[in-house]
């Protein structure tokens, strides 16, 4: 049986196993071979950076620095999509949102805004600013002496 058989009964709702008594294989050799050729088995729930962009209320551009500074993966591009696109797994809006978070209430964020959800969090983010201390404020603070040399290794 060709991959592009399997990968169109896997769309039409058949399980790994079925296909793969179908094909005379192991779920795992039906896996293996569609995760190869597609990147993935889940291949009606891939998205591309304009839909998943959409899906997160952000521009495409803010999806992509968001994810590269967290860390999130893209899914390798399945053969029968569009090259030169950027394909990501349904899971990444669940992750982005869960990560996009205000930094006072915890509320989601509105499109637009980077650490507060509202004017009213961003006002007591504002007035709290001068809580935030410094590592040398910290040290002072701790009653560390600042003039203590450092045990770097002397020759």
């Amino acid at each position: 049986m060709q991959t592009s058989e399997m990968k169109h009964l896997k769309e039409d709702g058949w399980t790994l196993e079925q296909i793969g008594v179908l094909a005379h294989m192991t779920r795992e050799g039906v896996r293996q071979r569609l995760s190869k050729a597609y990147g993935t088995t889940y291949l009606c729930l891939l998205l591309t950076t304009d839909q998943l962009a959409e899906q997160c209320n952000l521009s495409p551009q803010a999806i992509l620095v968001f994810c590269k500074r967290n860390g999130i993966k893209q899914v390798n591009p399945p053969s029968d999509k569009p090259r030169g696109l950027k394909w990501w797994s349904s899971e990444t809006v669940s992750t982005i949102l869960a990560l996009r978070v205000c930094c006072i209430c915890g509320a989601p964020l509105p499109k637009g805004r980077n650490s507060c959800c509202s004017d009213e969090c961003l006002k007591t983010s504002a007035a709290n600013s001068h809580k935030r201390a410094s590592w040398r404020h910290f040290r002072n603070k701790m009653g560390v002496n600042n003039n203590i040399p450092s045990l770097a290794y002397k020759r």
